[in-house]
């Protein structure tokens, strides 16, 4: 999540998230100690052939900067935060280092929110957008994802969308937003 220039197609088998952050973990944990700090993270973004595309800029007033070295000196400054940003996302209790563990939680996060967004945007994409097809979408997410072991009947989030009387799709929030 966030440590690949393109999102690849989700996985919603914990194994396969599981093995996908241990790769990418073990690609960043420069020193193999167990941790990715902000530096170990800031390398790779800037030094590191596959994360390089982290540097890449494509502000609109970049164009007008004709010396190369300010121009390398935004794309380091853009890695470096990117970096620093990355960090932040997967540092799970902010200790200021991610473990495998926290690597391992917000991948499967990841995975998961980009699968309900796939499959909502599938119905987003259909001339007619039945409501009560984006409607079971959600409470899939919800009872499976959120939820988790708790009695459906407990979990609030479940019962507020089973309660929701929708008229239209276009109406809900997520349903309107793209990332």
């Amino acid at each position: 999540a966030f440590l690949e220039q393109k999102v690849r197609k989700p996985t919603l088998v914990q194994q396969e998230s599981d093995k996908q952050a241990t790769a990418k973990f073990e690609a960043v944990d420069g020193d193999k100690d167990g941790k990715i700090t902000e530096a170990e993270m800031v390398e790779y973004f800037t030094k590191s052939p596959k994360g390089k595309w982290g540097m890449k800029c494509d502000y609109r007033w970049l164009k007008y900067i004709k010396d190369p070295k300010v121009k390398q000196e935004v794309a380091l400054e853009r890695g470096t935060y990117r970096g620093g940003d990355t960090l932040a996302w997967h540092d799970l209790n902010e200790d200021g280092v991610v473990t495998l563990e926290e690597m391992k939680q917000t991948f499967w996060q990841f995975n998961v929110l980009l699968s309900r967004q796939n499959e909502l945007m599938a119905v987003k994409k259909q001339k007619k957008k039945p409501i009560e097809k984006v409607k079971s979408i959600e409470e899939k997410y919800v009872k499976e994802y959120l939820c988790g072991q708790q009695e459906e009947a407990k979990c609030a989030v479940a019962e507020h969308i089973r309660g929701k009387k929708l008229k239209s799709a276009a109406k809900v929030f997520w349903f309107k937003t793209e990332l």
